[in-house]
């Protein structure tokens, strides 16, 4: 070992205005799932990946949580190799999937949810239809959560008796 050339690599300080290095080496960690083969093979020695991730986190600093996961989602779905990093920046930039919240039905107290139901009632039977038919539209276009849903089960019961009480 006295002959050897080689030496230590100098480990160079992570620049606080890079990616954290956690994030850096855990996105190195997805890329080899995702790609499998197709990237680890790219990265024989630990020497590789510390570059890579040198390299990958100084290109993205700045992103934040959510653009990592936009730019990943958008490579796991479309590229059938990793990508470049100036690709996977630009994929940061897309805009994830949109996600429908939905807020919690209000609530209603049993008057306020009684008289609506009557109100269905009504035109219920100021409409020829199929009753079921009508109160399966009401419900879908008018959404259930302006009734309470004891009332409304009620009110689908007595369809054929509109004035059974409630």
């Amino acid at each position: 070992m006295e002959n050897s050339t080689f030496t230590q690599p100098v480990e160079k300080c992570w620049n606080e205005h890079w990616l954290k290095r956690s994030w850096t080496l855990a996105l190195h960690g997805k890329f080899k799932i995702l790609y499998m083969q197709k990237f680890s093979s790219l990265f024989q020695d630990p020497r590789a990946i510390d570059e890579w991730c040198e390299v990958w986190a100084e290109a993205l600093g700045g992103m934040e949580g959510e653009q990592i996961k936009a730019g990943l989602d958008y490579s796991r779905d479309n590229y059938d190799w990793p990508p470049t990093c100036a690709e996977f920046k630009a994929a940061c930039k897309t805009k994830p999937k949109a996600v429908l919240a939905l807020p919690p039905p209000p609530r209603t107290d049993s008057e306020t949810g009684k008289r609506r139901v009557a109100e269905v009632l009504e035109n219920l039977t100021a409409k020829p239809m199929d009753g079921r038919k009508y109160w399966a539209n009401v419900l879908a276009t008018e959404g259930l959560p302006a009734y309470t849903y004891q009332f409304a089960h009620k009110a689908l019961h007595n369809l054929n008796n509109p004035g059974a009480n409630l």
